[in-house]
């Protein structure tokens, strides 16, 4: 498990403040819900006017073998997830709530392929590549 704990103390000493994390999986939702590793994943925080910042406080990778991410260091707040991938539709999780001390886990999206896209492998013999086309 992950440990989200980190204690800042201001001026005297009194005040602790702990950070909370997000943590989540991407799924392929054409395949059965299987894992969709390598998806791109960006957090951001809404802003006290209710809109969203612009640039993300985490963008990276979902695990290549797992299709996980867990993002640790977040300030309480309400965030959101972005999940990209190419020949897939952009997903969103909107209001994700980090609490200090805590991981807001299961934060999981299926993502759906675009229409006119295939994606899979084509093996020969021993040797398999990865396709990634799209279909005019």
């Amino acid at each position: 498990p992950c440990t989200t704990e980190q204690e800042v103390f201001i001026s005297d000493g009194a005040l602790t403040w702990k950070l909370g994390s997000i943590a989540g999986t991407s799924l392929d939702a054409d395949a059965g819900n299987a894992l969709l590793p390598n998806v791109r994943v960006a957090i951001y925080q809404a802003s006290a006017a209710g809109s969203n910042n612009a640039d993300p406080v985490f963008q990276g990778l979902t695990a290549a073998g797992t299709a996980t991410f867990h993002v640790q260091g977040l300030n309480p707040g309400e965030y959101r997830v972005v999940f990209s991938a190419p020949a897939y539709e952009k997903q969103e999780i909107a209001n994700v709530v980090v609490k200090p001390g805590e991981i807001a886990d299961k934060q999981n999206r299926a993502l759906v392929r675009k229409q006119g896209h295939i994606v899979g492998q084509v093996c020969l013999r021993t040797q398999c590549a990865t396709l990634l086309s799209s279909i005019s």
